[in-house]
């Protein structure tokens, strides 16, 4: 195989698409719909007064399912990273994806921030010490960054695992990951069952421990674990009752997520609610299960480099597209210029803005940051894959 073949095959086209996608989906929620329509969002707290887009509100309501989508495919990645690295280099890995992007971001957030709100509140920057440390308590200068510290303590499991036992126990670690956060929504249906409604919204809304545990959301990284386990290898029967089991208890998240976040009550019979943000998640996942198989046809009509440039916008961009945005649209306001065009061309800055974020600023410091640490912790010299063999 050449180096251009391995490159190739190295690189997912399908999930760099669908991972820009879900930050869409996200942008577009922020953007257009907690601005107006939810009480102190971030958004608002830093708008104050400002457009409403009542008018795409069944699009735009949804959005935050792309977070769910996001979760997917990090279980897809990881699996896939895992297994191809030591430990040391696993770690080192995801401190480099992580870190250099939120110390440039919440520095942005930081700065608008100062310059929107009046009162110069201290706790701003104690957010954005929380934020650039990753923090896995906020609150934090963007809200955004309450995922980050799901996606570590996935990370430091999968970490664990792997130095302890090595490779041949990542999937078992996954499923188990999985099965928790099952068991953890059957219990939940059981409240629902007894009309306990209150303790259901406390659990899903109130308990940031029920997020560190991956109770919340471990479903979606071990369905993204198998589905890239499926992507080289036929699952067995097992597996296939796991994904299956997964996939339902993913929907059921969306679906309760979905009635507690708009207050609709848990025993309405209308379910459509809950069905289209579950919908768009579904379509993703298939997208996300061919994207190994038809990675060649994806290349057919995007070029890799492309889709790898928007795959690393996406990152920079979920982390400060709220705070970009409200400043456009804050100033968009006090110039009563048409919210439409002002939609439109925050959106086309952040983007502009993260890519630009991403090529100039983000890569170089990573690149740093990987030679700092490979030099603190030099690099294992047995791979992980060697001691799947053992």
């Amino acid at each position: 195989m050449n180096k251009s073949q391995s490159k190739s095959n190295d690189q997912i086209i399908g999930i760099d698409i669908i991972r820009f996608l879900a930050a869409m989906l996200v942008l577009l929620y922020h953007s257009s719909y907690t601005g107006w329509a939810i009480k102190d969002s971030s958004l608002q707290k830093l708008t104050g007064e400002s457009y409403s887009f009542p008018e795409i509100a069944q699009f735009s309501w949804w959005g935050w399912v792309g977070v769910e989508i996001f979760f997917v495919i990090s279980g897809f990645v990881i699996a896939y990273s895992a297994l191809k690295s030591t430990p040391i280099n696993f770690a080192i890995s995801r401190a480099v994806r992580l870190y250099p992007g939120a110390w440039i971001c919440a520095t942005i957030s930081l700065l608008i921030t100062l310059a929107l709100v009046n009162h110069k509140n201290p706790i701003f920057i104690e957010q954005y010490i929380r934020s650039i440390t990753i923090s896995p308590f906020g609150p934090w200068i963007d809200g955004a960054y309450w995922t980050l510290g799901v996606e570590i303590a996935f990370y430091t499991s999968i970490l664990i695992v792997i130095q302890i036992f090595g490779a041949k126990r990542l999937y078992h670690a996954t499923a188990f990951i999985g099965l928790a956060s099952v068991a953890f929504y059957a219990f939940l249906l059981g409240m629902l069952a007894h009309k306990d409604f209150q303790t259901v919204i406390n659990l899903v809304t109130s308990t940031r421990i029920i997020n560190l545990s991956l109770l919340g959301h471990g479903v979606f990284f071990a369905l993204g674990a198998l589905i890239q386990k499926s992507s080289h290898s036929k699952l067995n029967n097992a597996e296939k009752v796991l994904a299956t089991l997964f996939t339902f208890f993913c929907i059921i998240e969306i679906y309760l997520t979905s009635a507690i976040k708009f207050h609709i009550e848990l025993d309405n019979r209308n379910h459509v609610y809950g069905a289209i943000p579950a919908l768009a998640w579904c379509l993703c996942i298939y997208l996300i299960s061919k994207a190994t198989r038809d990675n060649e046809i994806w290349g057919k009509y995007l070029s890799p480099s492309i889709s790898r440039r928007v795959g690393l916008i996406t990152y920079p961009l979920y982390l400060s597209h709220t705070t970009l945005v409200g400043v456009i649209l804050f100033l968009a306001f006090q110039f009563d210029i048409n919210k439409w065009i002002a939609l439109i061309t925050s959106a086309i800055v952040v983007l502009v803005i993260s890519d630009a974020l991403a090529q100039r600023i983000e890569h170089p410091l990573q690149n740093w940051l990987r030679i700092v640490l490979l030099k603190r912790f030099p690099s294992q010299t047995h791979p992980v894959q060697a001691q799947q063999n053992q």
